[in-house]
């Protein structure tokens, strides 16, 4: 199992990173900012996180 690591000023947030990926909780904004990812994305822009999905 990968170990994950808690990373610091998330707000109120709990984010953690675990290997190359790092996960949020999602909210209610979370589908407009998915799509915005995915459109940077496609457009070739790589200055931005891309958009891996959401889990359990």
């Amino acid at each position: 199992m990968t170990q994950e690591e808690v990373l610091e000023g998330g707000n109120m947030n709990h984010i953690v990173r675990r290997a190359n990926t790092v996960l949020r909780p999602i909210g209610y904004w979370s589908p407009s900012v998915h799509e915005l990812l995915n459109h940077l994305e496609k457009q070739g822009f790589d200055g931005a996180p891309r958009f891996l999905g959401i889990d359990d």
